[in-house]
């Protein structure tokens, strides 16, 4: 890397990244969870799930 702050920007980016991949994998947990009652419900409770999803949001 030519600049010290792209190195910053590069770990802001891929932690970006991760926490939105995140957020889509919850959010179609969520989808499917409304879509079939019982999809990952002794795992993953919806309003768990719906928690975690919101939070991700107001993270990245």
């Amino acid at each position: 890397m030519q600049y010290q702050s792209q190195s910053v920007a590069k770990l802001y980016f891929i932690a970006a990244i991760g926490l939105f991949l995140g957020q889509i994998l919850f959010g179609t947990v969520i989808g499917a969870q409304y879509i079939w009652g019982d999809f990952l419900f002794p795992a993953i409770p919806f309003n768990v799930a719906r928690m975690v999803h919101t939070n991700l949001l107001i993270v990245w």
